[in-house]
């Protein structure tokens, strides 16, 4: 499965959409976690096995592979590639253009899934998807915990710019007594929220988080 998906990521998206009619699946993310990969922790067996079928799995790949079964999942590309990363199916626009495009995207996906990062690209993504009201159909991801992911001193900035509801589960969950270094990823249904914890997150916890959201919302439509 993961192989195919692999083969598939050298279309473009402009084919990847125009040989699909299904509504896509958008990944929004700095550039610099086209190739990351989450933490390894092998604790048992399975584990090992997992790491082992396929050991530079990134949360791209893990995103691409869930979201294959949603639809075409796409990503704006990096103006520096010389290679497109495996995974999303890319689009390349000028600096003009990057914006209308996402803003596109955002409106036509079906689903949405967000790496929280500082830089000023992704902070315009979260502005953006929040004045269009797109909440409910994304799931926000904080790679590197609540914290660091909003980064400081741009924390306050950054939390600004996420809508009320999605503000009060991060709020809510800290009164419970989780630590805000222990969330990793957050999605609003339109009427209440789901709030993925881990006090050490690995490539597991991640994979669990996309599948969880992915397959979740396939199920519901479906049904």
């Amino acid at each position: 499965m993961l192989g195919a998906g692999r083969r598939a990521a050298v279309a473009n998206l402009e084919e990847a959409t125009a040989s699909d009619d299904r509504p896509p699946v958008l990944f929004l993310r700095a550039f610099r976690y086209d190739k990351a990969k989450p933490r390894i922790r092998i604790k048992s067996l399975f584990q090992l096995i997992d790491v082992l079928s396929d050991p530079d799995l990134s949360f791209e790949l893990m995103i691409a592979r869930e979201g294959a079964a949603k639809g075409p999942v796409v990503a704006i590309g990096n103006p520096a590639d010389t290679l497109p990363a495996y995974g999303a199916a890319r689009g390349y626009v000028s600096d003009a253009d990057w914006q209308p495009l996402v803003a596109n995207l955002m409106g036509s996906s079906s689903l949405i899934v967000m790496m929280i990062d500082t830089t000023p690209g992704v902070a315009w993504e979260l502005q953006t998807l929040t004045k269009m009201g797109l909440e409910s159909k994304t799931l926000f991801v904080f790679p590197l915990g609540v914290p660091r992911s909003l980064g400081t001193p741009d924390r306050d900035h950054l939390f600004g710019m996420i809508s009320a509801p999605v503000q009060q589960a991060i709020v809510g969950a800290v009164q419970a007594g989780v630590s805000e270094n222990e969330i990793i990823a957050l999605d609003f249904n339109g009427t209440e929220s789901r709030v993925y914890i881990a006090k050490a997150p690995t490539r597991l916890c991640f994979d669990l988080v996309f599948r969880s959201f992915l397959r979740r919302e396939i199920a519901t439509r479906i049904a």
